[in-house]
């Protein structure tokens, strides 16, 4: 495996720019970075995760398809 790493100072700084969030979510349309998250989707991740959440089968698949 190859590690590619930046050594000097413009290519560290460089890396840092196009790795930040803003640069990596972009709109098709648009072109323009999508920031922020819809509320249903913080809530649905964040009752997702509770310890005693529990999916069977078909409500597993509903919401991956």
């Amino acid at each position: 495996m190859n590690v590619h790493l930046p050594q000097t100072v413009p290519a560290q700084v460089e890396v840092r720019q196009i790795m930040e969030a803003k640069h990596q979510y972009i709109s098709g349309t648009k072109g323009e970075p999508l920031r922020g998250l819809i509320q249903d989707h913080v809530i649905s991740a964040t009752i997702m995760t509770w310890m005693d959440t529990f999916l069977d089968e078909e409500i597993f698949k509903s919401l991956v398809y």
